[in-house]
């Protein structure tokens, strides 16, 4: 079985009002091989 974990970092709380700074995500399996990784949101 595989999972994928999420994770974005912000430039404040409320959505909207503020910027996604980065968006990263990874396939949890036993290689740990596969990563997404995107920063600099506007």
């Amino acid at each position: 079985m595989a999972y994928i974990m999420v994770d974005i970092e912000s430039d404040g709380p409320i959505p909207g009002d503020y910027s996604m700074i980065s968006f990263g995500a990874v396939l949890v399996n036993d290689q740990l091989d596969k990563t997404f990784y995107v920063r600099g949101f506007s």
